[in-house]
C-alpha cells in the first residue's frame, strides 16, 4: 500500500508540474489551504499508509493542496529513498491520468510502468539515468529494449549497479563499447582491441568508475598482447615495427604509453636501444644486403642510431654511407664481402727510437686442408691514409685481381715481414696494414691496423743538417717550402737554427690543379665527313684533360636521288652517258631536276628516237601534272585508257600541240626536232620572234615551224651540227630532247 501511495503522489507531483502555470493560478489564490499544516497533512497520510485505506481517503486529504504543498508533502514522504521521476517524466498527461488510476485501484505499480513506455522513451530515460555520466550511458546504449526495462527497474528498486550491467553484456556489445568509450583515439581502442571478454569488463568498469587509465590498462597486457598492439600502432610502417621489435615487455609498454601520449616519437625510441639493439634492427630494415651490413658494422652506436634516422627520413643512401667511411674502413668492407677467414697472428704495435728500423710481421696458420691442397698467400703492406678513391670501388661486382692491381700501387712491402728502415720522427703515428690474398682462391683479408710510434733522441744537436730548397707546385704535383732535415734524428725545421720545427705535412703546398681552356673547337659532322667533339685543356702546362672524340658522319638522307640534308645526288647512274658523250651535262641536269629518267636503272638511250606521247608527257610533267578533269580532245587514236592520255588532253587544251591532223594525234610516231622545237615554242606562249633564219638548209624547215626554230635558235636552245644544218624532219633522240629541254630550262 505505500508503494502505491508513493507512486500515486509521485504521479499527482508530475500532473501538476505539467500544467501550464496559469492554470494552477486560481487554485493557489483559493480558500485557506495555503496555511494548511504540512506536517499534519504527512502524518495523516503516514497513517493511511499504515492502517490501510483507499484512493477516495487519500483525495480527500488531498483536496485543496496547491502545486508547492503537494512538492513538500512528496518531498517529505519520499526523501532520498527512490527517484521515480526519471520514468514518469516520459508519460504524457493521458498517460499519467491511467497510472494515477491505476495505483489508487492497486492494479499498477513501476514495473508496468517502466514495461508500457516504447524504446524512444526508454532511450530518453537512459539519459536521465546516465546524467553527465558518458561512460554509463555507453554502456546502457549497448543494451535492447527488454535488457533496458530490467537494468532501469533494478536501478530503481535498488538492487542493480553498474557492474551487473556490463557482466550481462556480450562479446560484441563489449567491443562496440569501446568504440564508443574510446572515440576517435584510436591508439586506445587498439589496446583495447587486445582483451578478451573478462578483461574488457574489468577495463569498462575502472574507466566508468574513475579508477583506471590508460597506463593501467597497458600494463596490464602480457607480452604477445603488446607485441599485437606494436602492429596495430605500426600500421603498414615497417620501419616502426622492425624498432619497436627490438624493446623488451617493460621497453613496450612505455614506448606504447608515450605514443598514446603524443610526447614519443621514433626518435627518441631509437636513441633508447642499446647496440646490440640496432644491429639487430639494421638487420630488419637492410634484409639480405651482406655489404650494406658490412659497412654498417664499422659504425659506432651514435652513427649507427642517426643512420637509422636518415633511413627511415629516406635522406639517405648506399653511396652517402660510404663517403664516411676512411680508407682502413672500406678495406675492412671490401674482406667481409669477401668473407675472407683467416688464422692470422700480428702485426703488432711496434716502439722504436729515433733511427732504428721498425720491424712488422705477420704469420698465416694455415689450416690441414691448406697444406694438403698446397695453397699459399700473398701478402702486400699498404699504409691506408695514403689510398685514395676506394669509396668509388664497385662494391656489387668486386674483382680481387684489378682491386688488388689498383692498390698495388701504394704497396710498401710483399712479403709477411715489413720494415721501416732508419725510422725518424716523421714516422711517428703511421699505421700499416697487411693484406693477406690468393687470387684464385678469392681470398682477401685485412689484418688489424698496427701502428709505428717513435720516440726522439734526447740529446740530439741536430748538427748535421741538411738544406732542402723549396718546390714550386705544379698543376698535377705538390710543392714544398724550404727547409732543413737533420741527418741524425731526422726532424725538420725550418730555419738553420732550429728554432722553429715542422713537418713532413705542414711543409707542403699543395698542387695548383689545371685551369681548362678549349684548345679545339668541336667539329659538325657532315653527310660524308666525320666531326669531333671539343678538346679541353691546361692553359698552364697543356696538358689535355678531355681528348676531343670523333662523331661518326651523318650519312645521307636520300629522298629519291638527293640528299635532303646536303643536296647531294646519289652519283650518275647511266652507264651509256659516259663524262664525254655530247650532252653529258643536259643528260644530268634534266635526270638531277626530274624532268627525264633513265628507260632502266642504269641506262638512258640517248640515241632512241622520242614518240610524240613521250615529248607531251615530259612538258606535262614540267607543268606538274595538272587535272584534266572536264576536258577533251578531237583525237579518234587516243581513248582513255592509254597511258599517255591525260598528258595528250594538257597539251591540245594548252595549244602545245593541235595533232598531225584535226583528228589525229599520232601517238607513237617519232617526234621530228622541228616538231619538237615547235611544241616548246607553243609551251612558252609563243612569244614574238625576229630575224632571220641561217642554218644551211634553212629552207627545208617547213612554214608552221619556221618561227619557233628561229625562236630556238635565237635563244641558244638549238645550235644545229657541226656543218650548219639544222635537219628539221629528222626524228628526236632522248640525247636531243634532254639537251633542248636543259637549254631551255636554264634559258
Amino acid at each position: 500500500m505505500k508503494r502505491r501511495i508513493i507512486s500515486l503522489l509521485m504521479a499527482l507531483a508530475l500532473v501538476f508540474a505539467l500544467l501550464p502555470a496559469g492554470a494552477l493560478a486560481d487554485t493557489a489564490g483559493s480558500g485557506d489551504t495555503g496555511s494548511a499544516d504540512i506536517e499534519k497533512i504527512v502524518s495523516a497520510v503516514e497513517e493511511l499508509i499504515n492502517g490501510g485505506g483507499s484512493s477516495a481517503d487519500l483525495g480527500s486529504i488531498l483536496e485543496g493542496l496547491d502545486y508547492n504543498q503537494l512538492a513538500q508533502l512528496v518531498s517529505s514522504l519520499i526523501g532520498d529513498k527512490v527517484d521515480i521521476g526519471s520514468v514518469v517524466d516520459e508519460l504524457d498527461v493521458n498517460e499519467l491520468a491511467g497510472v494515477i488510476k491505476g495505483l489508487v485501484d492497486g492494479n499498477q505499480d513501476i514495473s508496468s510502468v517502466i514495461d508500457n513506455l516504447d524504446t524512444d522513451q526508454l532511450v530518453d530515460l537512459v539519459g536521465g539515468l546516465a546524467g553527465d555520466n558518458e561512460a554509463i550511458g555507453a554502456v546502457l546504449e549497448q543494451l535492447d529494449a527488454e535488457q533496458l526495462a530490467g537494468v532501469i527497474k533494478g536501478l530503481v528498486d535498488g538492487d542493480q549497479d553498474i557492474s551487473s550491467v556490463i557482466d550481462n553484456l556480450d562479446t560484441d556489445q563489449l567491443v562496440a563499447l569501446i568504440g564508443g568509450l574510446a572515440g576517435d583515439n584510436e591508439a586506445l581502442a587498439d589496446i583495447l582491441g587486445q582483451l578478451d571478454a573478462e578483461q574488457l569488463a574489468g577495463v569498462i568498469k575502472g574507466l566508468v568508475d574513475g579508477d583506471q587509465d590508460i597506463s593501467s590498462v597497458i600494463d596490464s597486457l602480457d607480452t604477445d598482447q603488446l607485441v599485437a598492439l606494436i602492429g596495430g600502432l605500426a600500421g603498414d610502417n615497417e620501419t616502426i615495427g622492425a624498432v619497436l621489435e627490438q624493446l623488451d615487455a617493460e621497453q613496450l609498454a612505455e614506448v606504447i604509453k608515450g605514443l598514446v601520449d603524443g610526447d614519443q616519437d621514433i626518435s627518441s625510441i631509437i636513441d633508447s636501444l642499446d647496440t646490440d639493439q640496432l644491429v639487430a634492427l639494421i638487420g630488419s630494415l637492410l634484409g639480405d644486403n651482406e655489404a650494406l651490413g658490412a659497412i654498417l658494422e664499422q659504425l659506432d652506436a651514435e652513427q649507427l642510431a642517426a643512420l637509422i634516422k636518415a633511413l627511415i627520413a629516406g635522406d639517405q643512401d648506399i653511396s652517402s654511407i660510404i663517403a664516411q667511411l676512411d680508407p682502413y674502413q672500406i678495406l675492412q668492407l671490401i674482406s667481409g664481402l669477401f668473407g675472407s677467414e683467416l688464422d692470422v697472428e700480428g702485426p703488432n704495435n711496434v716502439t722504436v727510437t729515433e733511427t732504428e728500423d721498425a720491424v712488422f710481421k705477420v704469420k698465416v696458420n694455415l689450416s690441414l686442408l691448406d697444406q694438403l691442397n698446397g695453397i699459399t698467400y700473398s701478402y702486400m703492406w699498404l699504409e691506408p691514409d695514403e689510398l685514395k678513391n676506394l669509396n668509388d670501388v664497385n662494391f656489387e661486382n668486386i674483382d680481387i685481381l684489378s682491386l688488388i692491381v689498383r692498390i698495388s700501387g701504394k704497396s710498401l712491402g710483399n712479403g709477411d715481414t715489413f720494415t721501416v728502415q732508419n725510422t725518424t720522427m716523421r714516422d711517428n703515428g703511421r699505421k700499416f696494414v697487411c693484406v693477406i690474398y690468393n687470387v684464385s682462391e678469392k681470398v682477401f683479408y685485412v689484418t688489424d691496423e698496427a701502428t709505428l710510434t717513435v720516440t726522439p733522441f734526447s740529446d740530439c744537436t741536430h748538427s748535421m743538417l741538411k738544406n732542402v730548397r723549396g718546390l714550386e707546385p705544379t698543376c698535377t704535383e705538390a710543392g714544398h717550402v724550404a727547409y732543413y732535415e737533420c741527418s741524425t734524428c731526422g726532424k725538420l725545421f725550418l730555419d738553420k737554427e732550429c728554432h722553429t720545427q715542422t713537418n713532413s705535412k705542414d711543409i707542403v703546398i699543395p698542387a695548383k690543379g689545371h685551369t681548362p681552356v678549349e684548345s679545339k673547337a668541336a667539329v659538325e659532322p657532315t653527310c660524308t665527313e666525320a666531326g669531333s667533339t671539343a678538346e679541353t685543356a691546361c692553359s698552364v702546362c697543356g696538358e689535355v684533360l678531355v681528348s676531343a672524340k670523333s662523331v661518326p658522319a651523318k650519312g645521307h638522307r636520300f629522298d629519291g636521288i638527293q640528299c635532303t640534308v646536303c643536296g647531294e645526288y646519289v652519283p650518275f647512274p647511266f652507264k651509256d652517258v659516259p663524262e664525254d658523250y655530247w650532252c653529258r651535262s643536259e643528260v644530268e641536269y634534266v635526270w638531277k631536276h626530274g624532268i627525264m629518267k633513265g628507260i632502266t636503272g642504269d641506262t638512258f638511250a640517248p640515241t632512241a628516237y622520242m614518240t610524240r606521247a613521250m615529248f607531251v608527257t615530259v612538258l606535262y610533267r614540267m607543268e606538274g601534272c595538272p587535272s584534266v578533269e572536264g576536258l577533251s580532245e578531237p583525237f579518234v587514236d587516243v581513248d582513255r585508257t592509254y597511258w599517255a592520255y591525260d598528258a595528250i588532253v594538257w597539251a591540245y587544251n594548252a595549244g602545245v600541240t593541235t595533232g598531225v591532223t584535226a583528228t589525229t594525234f599520232e601517238p607513237v610516231r617519232n617526234i621530228s626536232r622541228a616538231q619538237l622545237v615547235t611544241m616548246m615554242y607553243r609551251y612558252e606562249n609563243s612569244p614574238a620572234v625576229s630575224g632571220a633564219l641561217t642554218f644551211v638548209d634553212s629552207s627545208d624547215i617547213a612554214a608552221p615551224y619556221r618561227t619557233a626554230v628561229l625562236w630556238a635558235a635565237n635563244n641558244g636552245i638549238v645550235n644545229g651540227y657541226d656543218d650548219g644544218t639544222f635537219r628539221p624532219n629528222r626524228p628526236a633522240s632522248r640525247g636531243h630532247m634532254a639537251a633542248i629541254l636543259a637549254r631551255y630550262c636554264q634559258m
